[in-house]
């Protein structure tokens, strides 16, 4: 996975908080899977008021069953009570929806000013899903603050590199060495196909 990242959300709204115009963003890691696989991606907030924000938002339509399938919360800075991350998968309308959450009422506290890695995604192509870029239409994205107020972020669009090319090495599982998937699980018997991680290394099982 690239770790460079790019902005996927330009100010989107502006609110007055203590006479201070606010700005929030979202942003993710680039995103680039192969076929009948899946990638982690890192997801990203901004904002000017950081001790207001609890939790964060958004609505994706994805296209080809191009979508997030789990997330995982950065424990580092998400460390409310009740922190979590849920994955709505709203099939039947086309779109899945991301919320992260601190615990209502629980602030951020490893929020600042810079931009902050508030969690990861894993978004998942299915096998048969032609190489190339695709586009999720990112909608209703928002900032949760205390006191019971959201912050929009404008309407934004993901573009998702489909390539088998992702500069993971494809190669065999070593001996008896543990294998994990991308989200820290030790895998058992035989692999499907996807990333893992093993001697502290990627590879993909095609």
């Amino acid at each position: 996975m690239k770790k460079n990242f790019f902005k996927m959300a330009m100010v989107a709204a502006f609110a007055m908080v203590s006479g201070v115009v606010s700005a929030q963003t979202i942003e993710f890691d680039e995103i680039t899977c192969a076929p009948g696989a899946t990638a982690t991606v890192g997801v990203y907030i901004q904002t000017d008021a950081p001790e207001k924000v609890w939790g964060a938002q958004f609505n994706a339509k994805y296209t080809d069953d191009i979508k997030v399938t789990a997330a995982e919360i950065n424990a580092e800075v998400m460390t409310g009570e009740g922190a979590k991350v849920t994955v709505t998968d709203k099939s039947k309308n086309g779109f899945f929806v991301v919320q992260f959450t601190n615990g209502a009422g629980n602030n951020i506290e490893g929020l600042t000013t810079e931009k902050t890695k508030i969690g990861t995604i894993t978004v998942t192509v299915p096998e048969g899903v032609a190489e190339g870029e695709y586009t999720w239409n990112v909608e209703k994205a928002k900032l949760n603050e205390l006191g019971g107020s959201n912050q929009p972020v404008a309407d934004f669009a993901v573009t998702v590199k489909v390539s088998a090319d992702t500069g993971i090495e494809s190669v065999s599982v070593e001996n008896d060495a543990p294998v994990y998937n991308l989200n820290g699980m030790l895998m058992n018997g035989n692999l499907q196909k996807g990333v893992y991680v093993q001697n502290g290394k990627k590879f993909i099982v095609k």
